[in-house]
Order: C-alpha cells, then structure tokens, then sequence
C-alpha cells in the first residue's frame, strides 16, 4: 500500500513538472490550435519552442515569404492558457486563426454569448472567449466514412476485403493502392478489380469501381475541421481557453499579463481538470 501511494506521488511529480516545460502543445491533446490561409488550410509549422524561464510556447508558421509565430501561455491566476499572433496578413484577412478538437467523434456543440463560445467534449467543456472584434465560424460538419463492403478480384472469384478495408481508414479518408500487394492474390492470370460500396453520413449508399493496383482515394477535407476565427481590420489577435472544471474570468487576461505572472511561479498547476 504503501509502494502504491508513492509511486502514484511520483507519477503526479512528473507529469506536472512534465506539463510546466510545454504549456500548451495541442491544450495537452483536448485543443489543436493552428493558423490558417484564406481557404482554410493550415499553414505550415516550421519550428515549435518552449521558453521554460517564462513558460511561453513558440510556433513558427510559413506563410509565402514570411514568417508568423503563434504565441501561448500558461496563466496561473487563471489556470487558462492565452495564445496570440501577430501579423499584418491577419489585417488583410490572408491569415485567419482556427481550432479543431482532438478526439472527438463529432463536432462538439457550440454556443455563443458575446465573445465567448462554449463547445460540449466528451472530455467535458472547453470554453473560449477574445476581446478583439473577430467573426467565429463552425466547420462543416464532419461526413463519418463508413463503408458496408469491399471485394477484390475478377470474373467469379472475388474476395471479401471489407474489414481489411475498414481498418484502412483515417478519419473520414481512404488512400491506398488497391492490388496483391495488400490483399493476396485470389485469382492469378488475370486483371483484378476493386469494388467499394461506401457511404458518408446519412448519405446514400455509392458504390465505386477501380482498377488492379490504381490508387483509391475518398477523402474527408481536413479543412472542414476547423473552427475558425476571421479577424476585424487588427494585426494582432488574442484569446483564452479554459477547459474542464475551470471557468474564465470575467476580464480575460492579456497575453503579457499571463507572461509575467508565469515567470515568478516555479512550476504551475496545469491540472485543468
């Protein structure tokens, strides 16, 4: 019994000192925070940096020719997390800022007062609220691949691929090269074929037909998954998250505000639940 409880006192040692080092990566797999072009996409990640004095996270984005850092910070006084960017193409709206939440089978419900949104997780409630003037805007609902058979083979030799095919699937995607290199050989001499009968959501069932060893692709644009923030004629945009148990103040730190009392605390408490 005794083992027990240290180890346990170990293992919370750890993983608060752990979190202290990073203090927002992915919102410690609840939040994905990224910056976004005009259509949507992400922009590329070139560098992430943790600055442990002061405890702020560092991500380096490329956008054309120029370099766009995402900043996050752990707050102590309100066991939040507050992030900014800053950058002309926000101003021009070539830039916009977006969120998806990570393991969540739906698109969590969202509900709006001000500029505060609240989303129901299945890891329990993350509530983000901005002082800026910004437009929010929901991603498209996510379409749930499903697929109901899949067979490979020719004339009246054909194999039932369907769990092969399933255990394929990425999110809402599939891309693969359809041959016997993946599902064996259940005919030999002679072309093969791929049949695939899908569907997406509550969509009817459609069924598609490809050739030995073509590439099958159907695809979940990932850019449907983001929430996303458009922001009003400002360079500079900030806002705080707070999840689980915890709930924002009624006047939201600043980015600078959360910086300097981070960096007078040894190592906060980033329990959020």
């Amino acid at each position: 019994m005794q083992r027990t409880f240290f180890f346990l006192t170990f293992v919370c040692i750890v993983t608060v000192a752990f979190a202290a080092e990073k203090p927002a990566p992915d919102l410690f797999d609840r939040l994905r925070v990224r910056l976004l072009d005009a259509s949507g996409a992400e922009l590329k990640l070139v560098t992430e940096e943790t600055q442990r004095l002061s405890y702020v996270m560092q991500q380096e984005f490329q956008f054309k020719d120029k370099k766009i850092v995402l900043s996050s910070c752990f707050d102590p006084a309100s066991r939040t997390v507050v992030y900014r960017v800053e950058s002309p193409h926000l101003e021009s709206g070539e830039v916009g800022v977006g969120f998806q939440f990570l393991k969540e089978n739906r698109l969590p419900p969202m509900s709006i007062d001000g500029n505060r949104a609240t989303f129901s997780c299945m890891r329990g409630k993350t509530t983000i609220g901005w002082t800026d003037s910004a437009t929010l805007t929901a991603p498209k609902p996510r379409r749930y691949l499903q697929v109901s058979l899949a067979e490979y083979g020719a004339n009246t030799r054909w194999k039932d691929v369907t769990a092969m095919v399933r255990d394929l699937i990425i999110g809402d995607s599939l891309e693969f090269r359809a041959g016997n290199a993946l599902f064996g050989d259940p005919i030999g001499g002679v072309a093969k074929s791929f049949s695939i009968t899908y569907s997406i959501g509550d969509g009817d069932e459609e069924l598609e037909t490809f050739n030995e060893n073509q590439t099958v692709r159907i695809q979940f644009d990932p850019k449907d998954q983001f929430f996303r923030w458009s922001v009003d004629k400002k360079s500079a945009f900030e806002f705080v998250v707070a999840v689980g148990s915890i709930t924002l103040p009624e006047t939201l730190p600043t980015f600078e505000d959360a910086k300097k009392r981070a960096s007078t605390v040894d190592s906060p408490n980033l329990n959020f639940r």
